[in-house]
């Protein structure tokens, strides 16, 4: 199953839901889960510009402003028939965290920088931001390409003793296709 998929299938029988993308290119994921009837608002967080750090993990060599700045306009071309629905912050994720307000999402998809560090920052941020009974999730699980998101995963749920959000063994991950995790909150 395609990670879209994967999402929608957790989202069967919910109405009115609400959710985020952090790191998305080209917004393929995006275009799918504006599509779902279902999905009232979806919020595109992305900086669309060159990052050093960013650079350092992706699997493709052109990483400049240019390409950045192609992947955007396909994105926007992407998006174009759901206006109503679609929120886009052109800002780091952590940055973009600050704005949204807890318990706000029905989920949130992780794949922006894959190292480990971005990742479980990112998880951490994030996480604050799903609604009960919501979920967090994301990519590149078990991908050798990626070796630092599966760890990065265990470490922000497993872990984490610092964060006074932290249950021990309180957020299951689940894993699907297209190498997507699944963490849902108690």
């Amino acid at each position: 199953m395609k990670r879209w998929q994967e999402i929608i299938k957790r989202l069967a029988g919910k109405h009115n839901v609400r959710g985020a993308e952090i790191g998305v290119e080209r917004g393929k994921l995006a275009r799918h889960m504006l599509s779902q009837p279902n999905v009232i608002e979806y919020l595109c967080v992305d900086r669309w510009r060159y990052n050093a750090s960013y650079a350092k993990t992706a699997h493709h060599k052109d990483t400049s402003n240019v390409y950045h700045e192609k992947n955007f306009k396909q994105f926007l071309k992407m998006v174009s028939e759901y206006p109503d629905k679609i929120r886009i912050i052109s800002m780091s994720s952590h940055q973009a965290v600050k704005i949204i307000p807890n318990d706000y999402f029905d989920w949130v998809f992780i794949d922006a920088n894959h190292d480990g560090k971005h990742v479980a920052e990112d998880i951490r941020n994030w996480r604050h931001k799903v609604k009960h009974g919501g979920f967090i999730c994301g990519h590149e699980w078990g991908h050798k390409g990626f070796p630092e998101s599966e760890p990065a995963c265990r470490e922000a749920f497993y872990y984490d003793t610092d964060d006074s959000f932290y249950h021990p063994h309180k957020w299951p991950i689940t894993l699907g296709g297209d190498w997507t995790w699944f963490a849902q909150r108690p």
